[in-house]
């Protein structure tokens, strides 16, 4: 957990992982100038992300990750700019891995 006197640039880079898409263009746009970030589309799918996780070099760089643009489907209340925190994230069906 961070404290208010951590500096984010001691832990490296931090990767922003967006669906791929209008997401990920409007995320990219904003952080195009910031080289303390790697913003990386990520594909649909459990699996599909999965082998893109697993294909990524050096992985150390990252500091943290963070995952944007996956609220829209949560619920009908949300609108294009709400922020929403995850508590966890969990598998509701384990035969999806399979």
């Amino acid at each position: 957990m961070l404290n208010q006197s951590s500096n984010l640039k001691t832990l490296g880079k931090t990767l922003i992982l967006v669906p791929q898409g209008s997401e990920y263009r409007a995320v990219a746009k904003n952080f195009q100038r910031n080289l303390d970030f790697l913003i990386s589309p990520i594909p649909i799918g459990c699996s599909s992300v999965g082998m893109y996780l697993e294909s990524i070099t050096n992985p150390q760089q990252f500091g943290h990750a963070i995952v944007m643009g996956l609220c829209g489907s949560l619920s009908p209340n949300f609108k294009v700019g709400d922020v929403v925190v995850y508590a966890e994230c969990i598998y509701l069906f384990s035969n999806l891995l399979n």
